[in-house]
């Protein structure tokens, strides 16, 4: 702050001299405006700061995390028909580039897509076709293994559920579905499709593991 030249009238003012400066009346009305507003000389708080803000906005975790292995393929992806069907692609990808005849490659394809609408509608993705239609943070798990003239398919899922109960609907003690059941009877069929289909719990113990293998012939 500059100050006045010696011998020039100090023209700053004094708080307590209205008219000038600081006391001007302009200022003094101000003051008293925040006195009244404030009568312990404390800030007014700031209302509107003061109320509770909305939570923000639910986004569940869009990315795909994929790993590769000699002759396997892994895949941790949202529980979406949108990402199912881009697995399932993935997953027909991978079976060519292991040198998978044709027609294995579409059964694998389509137990695997099979296995992700499962996954989606039963396994806590609650049927949500884009990631925007999910109603929390739920996850699949792909994972493809050719090897030895056999593949595999293993789908994880975070719905819960309890093994003991699905297993009866891949092999029916009588050997018959439950034919108002469409998911029994749709996991019925598709064991029909391979060699072994079995179900256990999910490596995360967070829902169950669906897995299912075919022998295709020659080994390599």
């Amino acid at each position: 702050m500059s100050l006045p030249p010696p011998g020039a009238p100090d023209r700053r003012g004094r708080p307590d001299e209205p008219g000038r400066g600081n006391g001007s009346p302009q200022r003094a009305e101000a003051d008293g405006v925040a006195k009244r507003g404030d009568p312990d000389g404390r800030k007014a708080p700031d209302r509107a700061g003061d109320l509770e803000r909305p939570p923000a906005p639910f986004r569940p975790r869009g990315e795909v995390v994929r790993r590769d292995e000699p002759h396997e393929l892994r895949l941790d992806l949202p529980a979406t028909h949108a990402h199912g069907r881009m697995a399932r692609r993935i997953a027909r990808q991978f079976a060519e580039a292991e040198g998978l005849p044709e027609r294995e490659c579409e059964t694998l394809e389509f137990v695997a897509g099979e296995l992700l609408d499962n996954a989606v509608d039963h396994g806590g993705g609650g049927a949500a076709r884009e990631l925007e239609d999910l109603e929390r943070d739920v996850r699949m798990s792909l994972w493809v293994s050719v090897a030895g003239g056999t593949w595999s398919v293993r789908i994880g899922d975070q719905g819960g559920g309890d093994p003991a109960a699905i297993k009866p609907m891949l092999d029916p003690p009588d050997g018959v579905p439950d034919l108002d059941d469409d998911r029994g009877r749709g996991l019925f069929l598709l064991a029909q499709l391979v060699d072994v289909l079995d179900v256990e719990r999910s490596e995360d113990g967070l829902g169950l593991a669906f897995q299912a293998s075919r022998h295709y012939g020659a080994a390599g």
